[in-house]
């Protein structure tokens, strides 16, 4: 479990990329941008939901909090592009260019080499950062292009 009562909307996002367990729990103010509304909720679920599985628990301790429990995703339920995004989330501390291609390689289960997903990745400004430092908006407009680049 993860205090973030005083967190002031991007941490529960980067807690999620961070952590490594199979559930996590965070207590996080029940105005949080990311619970307060429906759409809030779908877009934090719309970045993590290859890896966790969340379910938000309004007014839980009390009616100022929200405890967000982050259930991990099976592998074994997702198709080649939700793969290789669960892979890159999963290596968020990673640099991008190397855990992207690494995640190509695992989701074809080795039906590509590193070569050739390299070059199925092409160029962009990220690939020398690790995604956990990426802001919310760059990570959104990633994740599609990871999914597509595991189904060319």
């Amino acid at each position: 479990a993860v205090d973030l009562s005083g967190d002031p909307g991007p941490w529960l996002l980067r807690t999620l990329l961070a952590c490594s367990p199979g559930r996590m729990a965070a207590l996080v103010p029940n105005n949080h941008p990311d619970v307060a509304s429906a759409a809030g909720q779908q877009g934090l679920k719309s970045l993590v939901d290859t890896r966790f599985a969340l379910r938000f628990l309004r007014s839980t301790p009390d009616g100022k909090h929200c405890v967000v429990v982050a259930d991990q995703v099976l592998a074994g339920t997702l198709d080649v592009g939700g793969l290789a995004v669960r892979e890159v989330l999963m290596r968020a501390h990673g640099k991008l260019g190397n855990v992207w291609r690494e995640a190509l390689v695992t989701a074809t289960r080795g039906a590509l080499t590193k070569r050739e997903a390299r070059e199925r990745i092409g160029e962009h400004d990220e690939l020398e950062l690790r995604l956990v430092d990426l802001p919310r908006h760059r990570i959104a407009a990633l994740l599609p292009l990871i999914r597509a680049s595991a189904s060319q």
